[in-house]
Parts: C-alpha cells; sequence; structure tokens
C-alpha cells in the first residue's frame, strides 16, 4: 500500500498536455463551502528547451495524483508546465487552498535546479 509520508521531493511531469499551463488549477472539487481538509500539488516537468526529455516524470506524478485522489486528497496535477509565470501562479493558487487545509502534500517530478551550487 502507497504511504502519503513517503513522498518528497522527485524529478517528473505533470497531466495537462506538454505546454499548456491551465487558468485555474486542474483538480477535484472539494465539498461545497467547505475547506478541503487534505490538498495536494504534483507537478511533472519532462519537456526542457535546452535538456534531454525525461521519460518517467509524467508516469510517477500520474500514479501519485491517482493515489492522492483516492486518499481523498484535492489534488491539482500539472503537467509540463511552460514557464516560470504559470510556475508561480499554479503555486499562488495552491498556497491559497493550502493555508486552510490540515493536511498539504507537494510533489514535483523533473529536473533539480542549482543556484550558486545549491540545490
Amino acid at each position: 500500500m502507497f504511504d502519503c509520508r513517503r513522498i518528497r521531493k522527485h524529478d517528473g511531469n505533470s497531466t495537462r498536455g506538454p505546454g499548456t499551463a491551465p487558468a485555474a488549477l486542474n483538480r477535484q472539487p472539494s465539498e461545497a463551502g467547505r475547506a478541503p481538509a487534505r490538498v495536494a500539488l504534483v507537478i511533472a516537468n519532462s519537456a526542457y528547451e535546452s535538456l534531454p526529455r525525461l521519460a518517467s516524470p509524467a508516469n510517477d506524478a500520474r500514479d501519485i495524483c491517482a493515489k492522492l485522489r483516492v486518499l481523498q486528497f484535492d489534488t491539482s496535477c500539472q503537467f509540463d508546465v511552460p514557464d516560470r509565470i504559470h510556475d508561480r501562479e499554479i503555486l499562488q493558487q495552491f498556497l491559497k487552498r493550502a493555508r486552510l487545509a490540515s493536511v498539504v502534500v507537494f510533489y514535483f517530478s523533473g529536473h533539480g535546479v542549482q543556484v550558486d551550487g545549491k540545490n
């Protein structure tokens, strides 16, 4: 059985088509009028402009998204987010939902990022 406590930063992709970023998060709606008790954001990036395409991020993220939904998380699954602007919009929307949640999960699958020699 999947243990959600083992979710950690990982390289990967998301379930929307390549090069698309939603105006609103792709998620299952919570019950009307109530804040979600558990929220999750899964981002998977397989396609990069200057790096080789990754094979497993999208598959990994789809599996994680499916399991989180089974575990009744209000889950947003994003794939191949095209740029930082859309990345920030997605994160800001998620943070608004996360403030009211009792459990929050963030999962990333894709190339890691290094700035000034630090991950």
